[in-house]
C-alpha cells in the first residue's frame, strides 16, 4: 500500500538521515565515499533506492579490511535516524548494514544484540553523530530533493553545515 505524502516525506526523511549518517562517519573515519543516492521507483513509498557508495571498493570489502573503522560508519546511518528522530528508525534501513557487519564478525542480526555485542563500534557512530548533526542534516536535507550527491558536493555541504547548516523540513523531526 502506497504511503500518504506526509508518511512518504517522513520516510524520505529517515532514509536520507540514514545515508547521511553512512557519509559524514566515513569522512570522519578517513573511509572513501565516492557519492551519495536516494531515488524513488513506482508509486511514493513503494520502493526507494538508497545507499553510500565508498569508492571502488564495496563495503564488505572495506569492512574485511579495515573493520574498526568501517564498523561505526555502517553503524552511523541507524545511530542519526535514532538521535535525529529521537530513537525512531526504520528497521528496514540497518538490515544491509548488519549484513555486512555480521559476515566479519558472526553479530546477529538482531540490532539490539549486535548493538550491545559491538558496543565500541556503537559508541564511535553515536559520538561521531552527535558531534556532526549539523553536518548530517545539512546533506540529509539536500539528498531529499537532489537525490544524488557527488563527493565534490558532499565535501561543499560539510563546509556549508560550518557556517550556515540547513535543517530538516519541520514537519518530518519529532
Amino acid at each position: 500500500m502506497p504511503l500518504s505524502p506526509e508518511e512518504y516525506l517522513t520516510f524520505r526523511a529517515h532514509v536520507a538521515v540514514h545515508e547521511a549518517g553512512h557519509a559524514v562517519a566515513a569522512i570522519e573515519q578517513g573511509m572513501p565515499v565516492a557519492l551519495i543516492v536516494m531515488s524513488a521507483e513506482g508509486d511514493p513509498g513503494e520502493r526507494t533506492v538508497a545507499y553510500t557508495n565508498f569508492g571502488e571498493h564495496p563495503a564488505y570489502e572495506l569492512m574485511a579490511a579495515h573493520p574498526d573503522a568501517m564498523g561505526p560508519v555502517l553503524l552511523a546511518g541507524t545511530s542519526a535516524e535514532r538521535y535525529i528522530f529521537n530513537g525512531d528508525h526504520l528497521r528496514e534501513g540497518y538490515a544491509r548494514d548488519i549484513e555486512v557487519i555480521q559476515s566479519h564478525t558472526g553479530a546477529s542480526p538482531d540490532l539490539e544484540h549486535a548493538m550491545t555485542m559491538l558496543q565500541p563500534w556503537v559508541d564511535r557512530a553515536r559520538e561521531i553523530v552527535r558531534a556532526q548533526r549539523p553536518t548530517i542534516e545539512t546533506i540529509a536535507a539536500e539528498l531529499m530533493t537532489a537525490e544524488r550527491l557527488s563527493r565534490e558536493e558532499i565535501d561543499d555541504l560539510v563546509e556549508q553545515s560550518k557556517t550556515a547548516p540547513r535543517r530538516l523540513p519541520s514537519e518530518v523531526l519529532p
